[in-house]
């Protein structure tokens, strides 16, 4: 099955998701780690990319800036930072890829293998 781990930030919260990421692969070695990025600098991309490949992960960074645009443009509140809405958008730029997407906030921290909840049947 394949699974991927999905995130979403923005600058503001780079550092924050970094440590759930960290988490992340600490006890789910080798996660396949796909990060929505909205207005994230080039040397934060790289270090959210470096954390992931460095403990034998795989990254993918997406960057949604343009269609949370979009989404700001229909009248949204700021009540949400707009990166928040950019989970809205992952059935769409992941389903054909993946047999599994398991959304994680980025200011969780994951403290057992999450196997389990991966692998757990949805059906019905």
């Amino acid at each position: 099955m394949r699974i991927a781990f999905a995130y979403s930030t923005d600058e503001n919260y780079v550092k924050l998701t970094a440590v759930s990421i960290y988490s992340l692969l600490k006890h789910n070695p080798r996660a396949t780690v796909v990060v929505l990025s909205s207005n994230v600098r080039p040397e934060s991309a790289t270090f959210l990319r470096q954390l992931v490949t460095s403990r034998g992960g795989c990254f993918e960074l997406i960057d949604v800036a343009e269609k949370l645009n979009d989404i700001a443009a229909l009248g949204a509140g700021s009540y949400v930072s707009f990166s928040a809405y950019a989970r809205l958008f992952i059935p769409h730029l992941l389903k054909d890829r993946f047999d599994r997407i398991v959304y994680i906030d980025g200011d969780t921290l994951i403290e057992d293998s999450l196997d389990e909840l991966a692998s757990l049947d949805l059906a019905g």
